[in-house]
Formats: structure tokens, C-alpha cells, sequence
């Protein structure tokens, strides 16, 4: 989710100022109209995502503290905002998939609401979680989701998926485990996309090697709208020739949205 940090400092005593610990180094504020950076019992925090503070990056966040925020941000929707940024990104790489209409395609960490809300009758499109809880929520709905994170593999034949797709799950710590199970699983012609903002040039020079060393190169394409802080779109795949190719897709959609924004 898109989140802009105004530098403004407070210090406080958690005990009194209206916070809810939800993991260590993760706290929930009762309202969504905070300062930007504060100082906690002697601990700065960062706002993320509106109502929430976290005391590191969001590539440096534990799986539990990862679970923790995305949790309550499904149970807390009043204090996260879907700003047209997030609409925007989602859109953008929406209409890339449906550009594309992949017969078999894969979105990883999807949580409870899948970024496509159609897609063509005869194509599979299977959705996928790290957290145990959301892919029992999922199943309830009807879903087929996949219980996918670290240690834990996809369960899918080598070669199997055309396309896979991250919306707003890349700022987070992708596992090397994680991107060996992408690799096996993506076609030797398919194309894995993902948005990435709010990572440091270095977070992202470590999360483009975890990805270089499984075989998969990337092409990093900046957002022209500065959709989100920081934001890029990734396309990742195993050979030039096709990163050339799905670059020529992407960058005519791009084009196409900027030209209707400034319509």
C-alpha cells in the first residue's frame, strides 16, 4: 500500500498515546491521522500503511510481524487508505495480464482480495498466500489458494505457469526459497511482474541478485506517474528476447494510462 512520510517527530510513552503492540516492532495507532516518525519507549517508528508503525525497513520485517500487519490491516480497513496510487498500480498491471491472457497465471500474495476480478473462462488463475490463516479465508470464499511462503513449496509442475504477478508484496522480504519454487515453476518463456516501492537502492540491488541467482534477470521500469514512494516495475524472466518483447507490452499500457490521466 502506498505510503508517503512527512518527517515529523513525537515522542511518547506507548502505555498512554492510543498504540496496540501487534508484534514486537509493530504497532497499531487508533486513528490514521499520526505523525510520520515517532519515538516509542526510547524506539523510532515509521509510519506504514496509515494506521501502522513498524521499527525497520518493511524488507527487514519478519515473517510473524509481516502476518501480524497485513492481519489487521484486513480487520482495520478504516485505517488503511486505497489512494488512486494503489488503484493505479493495480490497474496498470491488471491490464498488462489482460494484454497478455496468460492460460495459466499466478498471483503471490494475494491476501483476501485478488487484484483480477475477471479473467478469460478457459485460462487458471490461482492465488496464493504465505499466511495459513488467509488461505483458510480464501477456501471459505470458494478460492483455490495456494499456501505458499517460506519452507513451504508451490505445488505445481516444473514449467507450469505462463505468467506470475506481486502487487504490492515486493517490499517485503522475498525468500531464496521462495524465488527457487518462481523459478521451477515459471515457463522458459514466461514473465514474472511485480510493482517494487519503498526499497532502498541497496534492498533492491539484494532483491534483483536473490532473483539473478536462480536464473531470472529483470528489466526495472520506472513509474512515470510516481504512482507510490519510490515506485518501479519490475518484469523478470529467463531470457532478454523475452524481457524485450513483454517490455514493448508493458510500455504501451504505461503510455496509454498517462495519456488518459492527462486527458
Amino acid at each position: 500500500m502506498c505510503s508517503y512520510f512527512r518527517i515529523k517527530r513525537i515522542r511518547m510513552n506507548i502505555k498512554n498515546q492510543g498504540f496496540i503492540t501487534l508484534a514486537p516492532g509493530v504497532l497499531l495507532a487508533d486513528n490514521a491521522e499520526g505523525n510520520d516518525i515517532i519515538e516509542v519507549d526510547g524506539v523510532q517508528y515509521n509510519r506504514f500503511m496509515d494506521g501502522f508503525y513498524i521499527d525497520r525497513s518493511t524488507a527487514e520485517l519478519t515473517t510473524e510481524q509481516v502476518f501480524a500487519l497485513c492481519r489487521s490491516r484486513s480487520e482495520n480497513p478504516n485505517l488503511v487508505s486505497n489512494g488512486p496510487g494503489n488503484e493505479q498500480v493495480k490497474s496498470i498491471i491488471s491490464s498488462y495480464i489482460l494484454a497478455k491472457n496468460p492460460s495459466t497465471l499466478l498471483e503471490l500474495g494475494a491476501g483476501i482480495e485478488p487484484t483480477l476480478t475477471h479473467k478469460a473462462d478457459d485460462s487458471i488463475y490461482i492465488i496464493s498466500d504465505a499466511d495459513d490463516i488467509v488461505v483458510q479465508q480464501n477456501s471459505e470464499l470458494g478460492r483455490e489458494c495456494s499456501h505458499f511462503g517460506k519452507g513451504l513449496p508451490l505445488l505445481f509442475d516444473d514449467n507450469f505457469f505462463d505468467l506470475i504477478f506481486a502487487v504490492f508484496v515486493f517490499h517485503f522480504s522475498i525468500y531464496q526459497d521462495q524465488i527457487q519454487e518462481i523459478s521451477r515453476c515459471l515457463k522458459t518463456d514466461g514473465v514474472l511482474i511485480a510493482n517494487v516501492y519503498l526499497l532502498d537502492t541497496n534492498e533492491r540491488a539484494i532483491l534483483e541478485k536473490k532473483f539473478r541467482d536462480e536464473g531470472l534477470i529483470s528489466l526495472r521500469i520506472s513509474d512515470p506517474m510516481s504512482s507510490c514512494k519510490n515506485n518501479e516495475y519490475w518484469l523478470f524472466s529467463f531470457s532478454e528476447e523475452t524481457l524485450d518483447l513483454n517490455n514493448t507490452i508493458f510500455q504501451k499500457i504505461l503510455a496509454s494510462t498517462v495519456s488518459k490521466k492527462n486527458s
